[in-house]
């Protein structure tokens, strides 16, 4: 449950948890986020596998973009970052190389 009671998809914390804020502006309303992947090499990239696709954040969760355009429809139940590469577990076994990940 997010902190006003509706449910959230993610939260994040900027003091190591003692406070947590919902990070879900540009996520679908009410989007089952069933995994996260953190880019290590670039502060505040993270990206979200949902029930309808791949979310990227540049910007430690203020706001997510969609970047499953060249995915078909597929639920991301697993997300990994591989050295330059994010792989994408889904429904359908397809896998999104980084060189797929074109944000808006």
């Amino acid at each position: 449950r997010g902190l006003d009671g509706e449910t959230a998809s993610v939260l994040r914390s900027r003091d190591s948890g003692n406070t947590w804020q919902v990070a879900q502006t540009g996520l679908p309303r009410r989007a089952r986020v069933m995994s996260l992947a953190i880019d290590p090499r670039a502060t505040g990239v993270v990206y979200a596998g949902t029930a309808t696709g791949v979310f990227q954040t540049r910007n430690g969760g203020q706001s997510w973009v969609s970047i499953s355009q060249q995915l078909s429809p597929a639920i991301v139940a697993s997300l990994v970052m591989g050295g330059r590469i994010l792989h994408a577990g889904t429904s359908r076994g397809v896998r999104l190389g980084s060189a797929d990940i074109h944000p808006p």
